[in-house]
């Protein structure tokens, strides 16, 4: 039992940083976007 819910802990670990990169990736072509053309952001914010 308590191994069980070891495992199912480190599965949560693993997803939660895959997410967390996967946040930095998305922000990081978002500022390359915006850096790119920032008009077209800029309508697409407001």
């Amino acid at each position: 039992m308590r191994f069980q819910r070891f495992r199912k802990l480190k599965l949560w670990i693993i997803i939660l940083l895959y997410f967390q990169n996967v946040n930095k990736n998305f922000e990081k072509e978002k500022i390359k976007m915006i850096a790119h053309n920032p008009l077209v952001n800029i309508h697409n914010e407001y």
